[in-house]
């Protein structure tokens, strides 16, 4: 359920299988019976990926914070929570799997190299070989480096050629 002061974001809340999207000052029975449709509605099956100029809610425990998808350098897992990995250098840790990301970010920009990161190729930085088995890479905000082995690491440079047509 949207709760907002504005209409002009409406048509995307429907995209996102919103239940309802409510204009403040908020309708008391209107609000009783989207939740109604929260509580008896069966379990969904589909979600609809996000698009690049979403603005998404990152919330955890009592905060919250609403960036642009395209904001996101990175999703790291941790274990059946994740680490989102804003562009401005900030960190948010979250109650959802990183498979449970895979099926919300937009592909591309979002693409994952290995089964526990998610990296938007439009902020990884430069690409050093450490050796022949390990590249080591940077995201926008991010000051330490990433590691991947052969195989993710080859993985990762495709996706970077294609996605800037080289």
């Amino acid at each position: 359920i949207f709760v907002t002061g504005y209409d002009e974001y409406a048509v995307r809340a429907f995209e996102v299988n919103a239940v309802d999207y409510l204009i403040k000052p908020v309708n008391p029975h209107r609000l009783a019976d989207a939740l109604q449709r929260i509580i008896h509605a069966p379990p969904q099956t589909q979600t609809k990926p996000f698009l690049p100029s979403d603005r998404i809610l990152l919330r955890t425990g009592k905060t919250a914070r609403v960036v642009y998808v395209s904001h996101i350098s990175g999703i790291k897992a941790e274990e059946n929570y994740t680490d989102v990995l804003v562009a401005d250098g900030s960190t948010v840790f979250m109650r959802r799997t990183i498979s449970e990301w895979e099926e919300l970010l937009p592909k591309p920009p979002f693409f994952t190299p290995h089964r526990s990161l998610i990296v938007n190729l439009q902020a990884v930085g430069d690409l050093v070989l450490q050796s022949r088995a390990e590249v080591s890479f940077k995201l926008e905000g991010r000051p330490h480096s990433f590691k991947l082995g052969q195989r993710p690491a080859a993985r990762l440079r495709k996706a970077l050629r294609l996605s800037r047509g080289l």
